[in-house]
């Protein structure tokens, strides 16, 4: 069997082999067609190890010569009782032997049988096929792990299309997989966030809407995305919407069900107890954040957590004292936000004042130092909070930065570590 000694057929065999991997298959390289092992096709794509017939094969020419003819011959011209028919793709480097390869297609394009040709660009027409015929056998796809390999290995292709594709065929169906996997991208590749936020915007006008499920594989992710993804909306769909995702955040918050979504409904459960006094004041400042194009937001949202901390009784107030650090950082420059920021600060500085590492920097998740497991004084000495004054002007000196606060978004819905910093360059 002979082997690919030319640095293209070799790197575009490591590709495929990948591929495979990725959409679940068992790859080989190498794969023998005939029980005396004289034949072999450079890549091939099994159910399962031990299968003795590929579902696809793959053939790479690194220069176009006669042998083009043999390839197919090679897998056609065997019996269905010797060799079962599979998807099959020939893959070419290029030259000028359009005549020769329509010949080709049209003798064995019934068997499906197809050429692309890298020389040409064809890449992404070969992806977008095998994708096609990946959907006839399963709804299934890791699409952060496929998209992951082809923009850092497959240089080339339109990542658009791509996903486009994948949408159409209906891949991942109904699974609330397709919005997480995007927003994990984005991690990574800045041109997927157009994708999320398009996705975001085809998903609240469904018929359920925020309702409808999605399973990231964090706590915010599943059960507290609503208020993030509408302020993300808000943020960055560029649709002048932003007042109407706004009231679609308070019908949320007040409407939803019988008592607010994210308020002082202490007692309900230990697990709402220390949602409430861990992560709430995280949840509610990024999304103030984000509804930073609609002028009332911030008044409103730390009204909200001005009432979870005032209704706290009953609790350590260093329990509480993380929400009210939240407060200082989101309480808007008017006289309602100054009342809130004095009430936060006299909270604060009359149980002993916050360490100065968490000052400028409340973190999302004290579930730790809720349940015993750390102090308070685990994050440094102690320090006072500055006056009204003071802090607004310290804050009046650091830039805002939109896509800054989005990725700290994203980090809150895919993020499992136990704490994240979401404050950075003064977003909050």
């Amino acid at each position: 069997m002979a082997e690919h000694k030319l640095e293209f057929g070799l790197r575009i065999i490591d590709k495929l082999f990948r591929l495979g991997e990725i959409l679940w298959y068992h790859s080989e390289k190498e794969y023998p067609v005939d029980k005396d092992n004289k034949s072999a096709v450079d890549v091939a794509w099994l159910y399962e190890v031990g299968q003795k017939y590929p579902l696809f094969i793959f053939e790479i020419e690194s220069a176009t010569t006669n042998s083009i003819v043999a390839n197919p011959s090679k897998i056609f011209g065997e019996s269905n009782q010797k060799f079962e028919k599979p998807l099959f793709l020939l893959l070419l480097k290029g030259g000028d032997w359009s005549g020769k390869i329509s010949q080709l297609e049209n003798l064995f394009g019934s068997h499906n049988y197809r050429i692309y040709r890298f020389s040409l660009d064809e890449e992404l027409n070969l992806i977008l096929d095998i994708l096609t015929q990946h959907r006839r056998l399963t709804n299934s796809l890791n699409i952060f792990e496929l998209i992951s390999e082809l923009l850092d290995n497959w240089k080339l292709l339109d990542i658009n299309k791509i996903l486009l594709h994948i949408e159409d065929l209906g891949f991942e169906k109904d699974k609330g997989t397709i919005l997480p996997s995007y927003a994990l991208l984005t991690r990574k590749y800045s041109a997927i966030k157009p994708h999320f936020i398009r996705l975001l915007k085809l998903k609240i006008e469904k018929p359920k809407g925020l309702f409808e499920g999605e399973s990231y594989d964090t706590y915010l992710g599943n059960e507290w995305e609503i208020p993030i993804h509408l302020g993300i909306l808000s943020a960055f769909a560029d649709d002048k919407l932003e007042d109407k995702y706004f009231d679609d955040f308070m019908n949320w918050q007040e409407k939803s069900y019988y008592i607010k979504q994210i308020g002082a409904n202490y007692g309900l459960s230990r697990d709402y107890d220390l949602f409430i006094l861990g992560m709430a004041g995280a949840v509610l400042g990024i999304t103030a954040v984000l509804f930073y194009k609609v002028d009332k937001a911030r008044e409103y949202i730390a009204g909200e957590l001005f009432d979870i901390i005032k209704n706290s009784d009953g609790f350590n107030p260093n329990t509480n004292i993380f929400n009210a650090l939240w407060l200082l950082h989101i309480a808007p420059d008017t006289g309602k936000g100054k009342e809130y920021y004095e009430y936060a600060k006299e909270y604060i500085n009359s149980n002993g004042g916050i360490p100065e590492k968490i000052y400028t920097t409340p973190q999302t998740n004290y579930i730790g130092f809720l349940e015993g497991d750390d102090n308070l004084e685990d994050y440094g000495k102690r320090t006072n909070v500055v006056s009204w004054t003071d802090f607004k002007e310290n804050k009046s000196s650091q830039k805002f930065n939109a896509d800054i606060v989005f990725d700290l978004a994203i980090n809150y819905l895919t993020d499992n570590e136990d704490k994240w910093n979401p404050i950075t360059n003064g977003q909050l």
